[in-house]
């Protein structure tokens, strides 16, 4: 099998895997079994488990990154599109193809794991701030300060979401006061 369809394959298995047995049951030895492969094939494509999940972690971003928006539409409000990728963030955190949301919202305890997720958060925190001070007259640092709390409180109420799906309209209506307090927040800013 070609390298590439290989490591598709692994990494359909890793995902299989985190959605039966969840992120302990994720081992070298358990996605050898699940492909059907040896162990040393699995080690080609992944030196360790660490740098598996990082792999995962990098398809889920990918997959999040072309299903939410980026950028607000011509002529939408940054209030309309915090509202809009606040609602698609929400459903691919609940769609059953992402296998990783449920590892999401945790530090794994596995240095690279973990510094690739700081790394992320920065970036989406960079973005968040980018985009704020295109609509607001606010400095860049107040900007990441308001898009690190935002940050967290989309992740506690995700993690909130996923053990408790059938309170989607609650976390969703609250998750939008919160976006509407901390812009009004932002226009009622002191100097």
């Amino acid at each position: 099998m070609a390298r590439e369809k290989r490591r598709d394959q692994l990494m359909r298995a890793a995902n299989t895997i985190l959605i039966r047995e969840g992120a302990k049951g994720l081992t070298m030895e358990r996605l050898a079994e699940a492909a059907s492969i040896s162990k040393p094939v699995v080690y080609s494509h992944f030196g360790n488990r660490s740098e598996l999940l990082v792999a995962l972690f990098e398809q889920y971003w990918a997959t999040m990154d072309r299903k939410i928006p980026q950028e607000p539409d011509n002529g939408e409000s940054f209030e309309e599109y915090t509202k809009r990728s606040t609602g698609m963030y929400f459903s691919l955190v609940l769609s059953n193809d992402t296998p990783l949301r449920e590892m999401m919202h945790k530090i794994t305890e596995d240095p690279l794991v973990d510094e690739k997720l700081q790394q992320r958060e920065k970036a989406v925190v960079d973005r968040s701030a980018d985009l704020i001070t295109k609509f607001y007259d606010i400095d860049r640092e107040d900007a990441e300060y308001i898009g690190y709390i935002y940050r967290a409180s989309l992740e506690a109420a995700a993690s909130y979401l996923i053990k408790h799906p059938e309170k989607e309209a609650f976390v969703r209506s609250m998750q939008m006061e919160m976006a509407i307090s901390l812009l009004q927040g932002i226009q009622n800013k002191p100097s």
